[in-house]
């Protein structure tokens, strides 16, 4: 807003505000990704991600190996009595809802596949440090979550696990995704680029509205459905992309169509709906009793 006002006034846009450009961000990054901070986090990846499988490798959802497939969109939408029940859960627990709707979706994979080992794909904001917080620039980071269910969880002892695994993520949420995942094949022989099969974001609803002089602006809606190449995501079979509203959770499941039909996605999603209903209503039923009835 500040460079469109200057533009306006024909001067100089004033960024004192702003300590750090994003040119000084990738500079420091270059740098610090041959750092010992670097290779702690490195080591801690390699250990997390040791023996982890795609979601839904050897399943009846697999890919039939056609290359360049269309996607195909589903809506997700949970308003009104549900979404207060998620909020209300979520502050029980001292959770975010993003934790409480992925535990739900980690419930809805156990019960499609079986596994209790599951690691899927999430976007951190990768601002942890001060004094990037208000630099202009894209700096999220792809970062892999695994969690580890038990049939005798139950709906708030998964509730807790999911958001250990999301903290200890945040915490070494700095190491680029593209170089780690290279380091990982070239030194270990792990490849963690499918286990981006499963792709999964809130966005939270704390952004601010562009504030430009003379002129109304409005969002344009869900950029990850115009189909830009550039995001890890695109990789993945099944991509949940969620916003925050203060009427409720909005947003899209995106699958490809050689792994998923129609029908089978919105009973995907009619059960991903049902097991949240059971969490906020029986969180202390153990998960396979929540699900499995």
């Amino acid at each position: 807003s500040e460079a469109y006002e200057a533009c306006l006034n024909d001067r100089q846009p004033d960024y004192s505000g702003i300590s750090i450009q994003f040119s000084d961000f990738a500079s420091w990054q270059r740098q610090w990704s041959h750092s010992t901070g670097a290779a702690d986090q490195f080591r801690f990846w390699q250990e997390k991600l040791q023996s982890a499988r795609p979601v839904f490798a050897g399943t009846a959802y697999g890919s039939s190996g056609t290359q360049d497939v269309g996607l195909a969109y589903a809506p997700v939408q949970f308003t009104g009595e549900l979404f207060n029940n998620i909020r209300e859960l979520s502050r029980s627990n001292e959770c975010t809802t993003f934790i409480t709707l992925l535990a739900g979706f980690m419930g809805l994979l156990h019960q499609t596949t079986g596994l209790t080992d599951l690691c899927l794909g999430t976007a951190m904001a990768n601002r942890r440090i001060p004094s990037i917080d208000k630099m202009m620039g894209l700096v999220e980071n792809t970062v892999l979550v695994r969690t580890r269910l038990a049939g005798n969880q139950t709906g708030n002892d998964l509730l807790r696990a999911v958001r250990e695994t999301l903290l200890e993520a945040f915490s070494y949420q700095e190491l680029p995704f593209e170089l780690l995942a290279s380091q990982l094949k070239s030194k270990c022989d792990i490849d963690v680029r499918p286990l981006l099969d499963v792709f999964f974001v809130n966005q939270n609803p704390h952004r601010s509205s562009l504030q430009l002089p003379g002129l109304e602006t409005t969002s344009f809606g869900d950029v990850y459905r115009e189909g830009q190449p550039a995001m890890p995501m695109n990789r993945s079979r099944m991509r949940f992309m969620l916003k925050e509203t203060s009427d409720g959770v909005i947003g899209s499941c995106a699958y490809r169509q050689d792994c998923f039909s129609k029908p089978v996605i919105e009973q995907l999603l009619a059960d991903y709906r049902q097991i949240l209903v059971q969490m906020v209503e029986r969180p202390e039923t153990p998960i396979n009793s929540l699900i499995f009835q």
